[in-house]
C-alpha cells in the first residue's frame, strides 16, 4: 500500500484524509463547500486563540449543497448573526443570502458604506437599512432576528429597524450562501473581509432589546 496520504486521482469520487478540516459545522447538522480560496485565517480574529475565516472579494465564499433543505428559515422564529470585518465595502459586499429565485429570498449586505436586509416574495418586498456608517479595519456584530413574523435588523447589539413579514412562503428548499448572493441563477457581489462565528439559531430570536454582544 501507499506510504504517503492519497491524493485525488482519475475517477477519484470520495478522498477523506482527515485533514485541513478547517471551515466546518460545530453543531455537525450541515455540511458547507469552501469556493475559491475562503480559508481560515489566524491572524485577523475577533477572538484570542480563534480564527477566522478569509474572503478576499473575488469569487470566495462558502455554500451548503442544493440537497440541504432550509425551509424552516421561512417559518417561525429565527436569528441569523455574525461578527464581519470588512477589507472593502465596495462592490455590494454579500455577507450571506438565503433563497432559491429572485422571488424568494432574504439577503444581509452593504450597500452605499451601510447595512441593508433585504427580502422579496413574489411582487412583495422588505427593506432594512442601518442608520451607522460602516468602516474597514474594524469587528462588526451583525443579527437578524425574526419574531411572530417581524424581522429586526442588529448592528452591534443596536436595532436598525423592523420589517414585517408575515408574507413569507413556506416550503421551499433554500441554498444558504455566506460570503456572497447566490439565488435564482445570479452570483457576485463577492465578501471582502473577514467572517467569525456564523450562527443560525431555528425557533428562536436571541435578541429582542437593545444588547451588548
Amino acid at each position: 500500500p501507499q506510504n504517503i496520504p492519497l491524493t485525488p486521482v482519475t475517477n477519484t469520487t470520495l478522498l477523506v484524509n482527515g485533514t485541513n478540516a478547517g471551515v466546518y459545522d460545530s453543531s455537525v447538522m450541515n455540511n458547507y463547500e469552501t469556493v475559491g480560496d475562503a480559508k481560515i485565517d489566524t491572524t485577523v480574529v475577533k477572538f484570542a486563540g480563534t480564527n477566522s475565516v478569509k474572503f478576499d472579494g473575488n469569487g470566495d465564499y462558502l455554500v451548503t449543497p442544493p440537497s440541504m433543505t432550509y425551509a424552516y428559515l421561512w417559518t417561525g422564529n429565527l436569528t441569523v448573526e455574525c461578527w464581519v470585518y470588512f477589507s472593502s465595502v465596495a462592490n455590494a459586499p454579500h455577507i450571506w443570502s438565503i433563497g432559491e429565485s429572485n422571488t424568494a429570498r432574504c439577503t444581509l449586505y452593504v450597500l452605499g458604506n451601510v447595512l441593508k436586509f433585504y427580502t422579496v416574495v413574489g411582487a412583495g418586498d422588505n427593506r432594512i437599512t442601518s442608520s451607522t456608517t460602516l468602516a474597514t479595519g474594524q469587528w462588526y456584530h451583525v443579527a437578524i432576528t425574526k419574531s411572530n413574523g417581524v424581522f429586526t435588523l442588529w448592528l452591534n447589539g443596536v436595532s436598525q429597524g423592523t420589517s414585517n413579514t408575515t408574507v413569507f412562503p413556506s416550503g421551499l428548499a433554500e441554498t444558504v450562501a455566506i460570503g456572497f448572493q447566490n439565488y435564482g441563477g445570479q452570483s457576485g457581489d463577492y465578501f471582502n473581509g473577514y467572517i467569525s462565528d456564523f450562527r443560525i439559531t431555528q425557533g428562536i430570536a436571541r435578541y429582542t432589546t437593545n444588547f451588548t454582544p
